[in-house]
Order: C-alpha cells, then structure tokens, then sequence
C-alpha cells in the first residue's frame, strides 16, 4: 500500500488540502475556484482537445460552438471540406 505524502508544491497549489493517498483527490478539488482556474489554465488552455467528430459538420457553411473555460471555440466546414478554427480577431476598432 503507497503511504500518503504530504508534498509542499500541492501544498502551493492548493493550502489547507489534504492529500491522502495518490489515488484520491481532496474535496476541495471540486470545489475550490482557486483550482478550477489552476486546472484551466494548466490543463484545457494548453493541450489539444477533441472539437467534435468531422461527419457531424457535412456540409460547408455547418458549424458548431462551444466554450472551454472562459474561451468561446468555433469550428466551420469550409467550402473546400476542410475545418476551420477562426481566430479570435475582430476587425472593429474603437
């Protein structure tokens, strides 16, 4: 059986948890802002994430939107059959 450790960098990350064994997550997991902003930030705004299945857009024009955290994503079916991410620019000017 694995002993549980105390590790002062989850200590940094997230004060007051504890950290039993490596095999469950604290309580405070789930409910602390402090991590879910940690986890967006260092997990779902810095790796690759599967978008969709291609076939659920067949025809171009066809599109779908969603959110990643904070951060709204759109995928488009071009007029060539390829998928497209928009950038986040805008051309409006203040």
């Amino acid at each position: 059986m694995l002993k549980p450790r105390r590790s002062s960098r989850n200590s940094r990350i997230l004060p007051g948890a504890s950290w039993p064994t490596p095999s469950r997550l604290p309580k405070e997991v789930y409910t602390s802002e402090a991590f879910h902003d940690l986890e967006l930030s260092r997990v779902f705004e810095r790796e690759w994430l599967c978008a969709g299945r291609a076939e659920t857009l067949p025809k171009a024009g066809d599109f779908l939107t969603y959110r990643v955290g904070s951060q709204p994503v759109a995928i488009v079916r071009q007029k060539d059959g390829s998928l497209d991410r928009p950038s986040r620019t805008c051309a409006v000017t203040a």
